[in-house]
């Protein structure tokens, strides 16, 4: 899996390295939480509601 943000790759592994809980938040500025999905436990990410996030791609 590759995340992309600003037009350039973020990050790349498979999905249990990837989706790192800050990732939604850090890179596209959305409120979100990653958690395990309850019948398989790959992480899905649920967007959360509440104002977008300031994101800052240096972080990551």
């Amino acid at each position: 899996m590759t995340a992309t943000g600003g037009g350039r790759g973020v990050a790349a592994g498979p999905p249990e390295a990837v989706l790192a809980p800050a990732l939604p938040t850090t890179v596209h500025g959305v409120a979100a939480e990653v958690i395990p999905h309850p019948t398989t436990g790959t992480p899905t990410v649920v967007h959360l509601p509440g104002p977008p996030v300031e994101h800052d791609l240096s972080v990551m």
